[in-house]
């Protein structure tokens, strides 16, 4: 009697397995495909975000570009204004030297005629007093 049931169990079991098999081998393939799906998905998000850094690390750069063409360009502007302002300082220091040697020329000038001046009157001084003294002789 034991041995129609199993014989019916065994029957059940190869329907089952023959009717499942099939399935069995569509699942496990939909689940590799699901896997390769979500690596896939993971991967342009990951492409998408480093696209995105990129992108912000473009318009840096840009941004550090522009800001270095205006320190440039300011660079360059003062470089042609201390060069002007050289030439000015060369202008003054000349024109201090020729002022300095005016200011000798003249002060040597004036000592001399002070100079003289004091011999007149150091001379008119002796006549006067000379003629004081024959007027007293």
């Amino acid at each position: 009697m034991e041995s129609w049931k199993n014989h019916v169990r065994q029957g059940l079991q190869h329907r089952d397995h023959r009717e499942k098999l099939p399935f069995v081998q569509t699942v496990s393939d939909l689940t590799t495909v699901l896997h390769l799906k979500e690596a896939e998905l993971q991967y342009w998000q990951s492409v998408s975000q480093f696209h995105q850094e990129a992108l912000t690390l473009a318009k840096g750069s840009n941004t550090l570009k522009e800001a270095l063409s205006e320190y440039e360009f300011t660079i360059e502007c003062q470089s042609k204004e201390l060069a002007a302002l050289r030439v000015d300082q060369q202008c003054l220091k000349e024109a201090l030297a020729d002022a300095l040697r005016e200011k000798e020329r003249l002060l040597q000038r004036w000592m001399e005629e002070k100079i003289e001046e004091a011999d007149r009157l150091n001379n008119y001084n002796v006549t006067q007093a000379w003629q004081h003294l024959t007027k007293r002789l």
